[in-house]
């Protein structure tokens, strides 16, 4: 998309929903930065108003202070946090400065070493691909939950807790996994492969490309818009492997979602987590909600198959956790 596209009018929820893609993120911090600056004067405004009544009205005298507001300082870098901000959210940078200067796990690392995005759960991942390891961070309160996992199989090794307003780690618990992982698929078996959709209301296929660290693309392509021609979504993904975990399924031999004689069990030990839209035009007729999480599994003919959300929705409440199953050719 040109520049000159993000400086046409778009509302600011439009903006707001699109804050953490990259094309999207520069506009949209003109127009938050747009509405801090009206509130501050606004503020300022009827601060300035309260002064003047009370001195006409003979309220206090010139020795009493009106108000006093907290004091900032500035020669404070952003490694030491002040306990007075534990009530609100910090925010990215800050989550990163505790993980570059408090925690043991970030040693000889630098703010540039790093790749920080927000993962389609919402948590922060803290990614350096000079190490075999990336790191999840979550607020919740007072507590910062670091959770630091392999970058290839996405084993997790170590939980920390770091208590935000004493300044301290307060849990810091190294993991041993004995997971078995024997409904794994590899990366190298599903990267380049294309999985197509049947039924209605469905995508028309799903591409997955990803490198041997897990770290990729997939790419669902949809019908354009009055069903003239066809569009391309694409999102940056990652692959890891997870606890066994069983899901419900339509089996893809079956297009009918009316009846529960589709459906079976499988067990997955292979996810596949969608992070952020990388491609993506306004306009675009896409009409499915695809940040729900993808699994691979071997199917009883030895291919893999792919599990996505049932994005047609013909279902009644009992099924809504039943997901579907996509084959490739």
């Amino acid at each position: 998309m040109k520049r000159s596209d993000n400086y046409k009018y778009h509302t600011y929820d439009f903006l707001k929903k699109r804050k953490y893609d990259p094309k999207w993120r520069e506009r949209y911090l003109e127009e938050r930065n747009k509405r801090l600056t009206v509130a501050v004067t606004f503020v300022s405004l009827m601060l300035v108003l309260l002064v003047s009544l009370l001195f006409f009205l003979g309220q206090g005298s010139d020795d009493e202070a009106v108000g006093t507001p907290a004091k900032i300082d500035n020669n404070v870098s952003s490694s030491e946090l002040s306990t007075d901000t534990v009530e609100r959210l910090l925010t990215d940078e800050e989550i990163v400065s505790i993980f570059l200067y408090k925690l043991d796990v970030a040693q000889g690392f630098t703010r540039n070493d790093l790749l920080i995005k927000r993962g389609a759960n919402g948590l922060l991942v803290i990614d350096n691909h000079n190490v075999n390891y990336e790191v999840l961070a979550e607020q919740k309160g007072n507590i910062l939950y670091f959770t630091v996992r392999t970058r290839t199989k996405k084993e997790i090794n170590r939980l920390i807790e770091y208590d935000i307003k004493n300044n301290k780690v307060i849990k810091n618990e190294t993991v041993q996994s004995n997971e078995d992982f024997s409904y794994a698929v590899p990366v190298s078996e599903i990267t380049d492969k294309t999985f197509y959709f049947s039924g209605v209301n469905n995508p028309l296929d799903v591409h997955l490309a990803f490198a041997d660290n897990g770290q990729g693309q997939v790419s669902f392509t949809t019908k354009g818009l009055d069903n003239f021609g066809n569009d391309t979504v694409v999102y940056t993904a990652v692959c890891n492997q997870i606890p066994t975990t069983e899901i419900r399924i339509f089996s893809a031999a079956h297009e009918h979602r009316s009846s529960h004689s589709n459906i079976r069990t499988v067990k997955v030990n292979t996810a596949i987590t969608l992070i952020g839209i990388e491609n993506e035009y306004e306009g675009s007729s896409n009409q499915f909600d695809m940040s729900g999480p993808l699994y691979v599994f071997y199917n009883k003919n030895g291919g893999s198959s792919l599990i996505t959300p049932n994005y047609a929705g013909n279902v009644t409440a009992e099924y809504a956790d039943v997901m579907q199953e996509v084959l490739s050719n």
